[in-house]
């Protein structure tokens, strides 16, 4: 069996627009935004399928490859406060 597909989406909040969004995406096609995280990874499981099927080479015996999909929301660590 072939090993899966490994591709990451990195996700960012706009704090001042109040949104979750796709901010980088190895998938390509991927563009979403919603209220909450858990939002936006639903929309995320929910066209990347398609998007898997439409948008990624096929293996020779026609099918899309396993794929697995990974979110990360990644941030600056603000420095710590003295005691």
């Amino acid at each position: 069996m072939q090993a899966p597909a490994q591709l990451t989406v990195t996700v960012h909040h706009d704090e001042a627009a109040q949104l979750w969004y796709v901010h980088a995406s190895e998938l390509p096609g991927l563009h979403a935004e919603a209220s909450t995280l858990d939002a936006l990874v639903a929309i995320i499981e929910d066209v990347a399928p398609d998007l898997i099927e439409t948008n990624l080479s096929r293996g020779a015996d026609g099918a899309a490859p396993p794929t697995e999909l990974r979110v990360q929301h990644v941030f600056r660590a603000k420095p710590a406060r003295a005691a």
